[in-house]
């Protein structure tokens, strides 16, 4: 599957990147900031099939790149999961409300977000 990821940190991106095109198979498109994801999805042959976001990142929150994507009528309906460090049950009620499709705290538990991936794509 295609994913658009969202990190900022260095390590933390190059690591789940890797797990995610070698452990789960998947074609990953990373990049540092909202900004930079909002002028990928602008190109006219964009697609992907999810979009992994951070909750900090450079130039705009994790949820303000949620609510931009779910004003844009090509990216309603693309699934998003937000990550992030930051204490549970206020970063997974911003992410949620914001319009994420499901939250995962960091250290994230690969098997469970790749398990989540396939079900919000139907390749369970």
């Amino acid at each position: 599957m295609k994913i658009l990821y969202i990190e900022d940190n260095e390590t933390q991106g190059s690591i789940l990147k890797r797990m995610l095109e070698m452990m789960g198979g998947h074609e990953v498109n990373w990049v540092k900031d909202g900004q930079s994801a909002l002028e990928i999805t602008r190109a006219s042959d964009w697609t992907t099939d999810v979009i992994i976001t951070d909750r900090r990142l450079p130039n705009m929150t994790g949820s303000e790149f949620i609510e931009a994507c779910k004003c844009n009528p090509n990216l309603a309906d693309v699934p998003i999961i937000m990550l992030s460090a930051d204490l549970a049950g206020i970063a997974e009620e911003e992410a949620l409300s914001a319009g994420a499709t499901a939250y995962f705290a960091k250290p994230v538990d690969f098997d469970k977000l790749d398990a989540n991936l396939k079900k919000l794509v139907g390749h369970d």
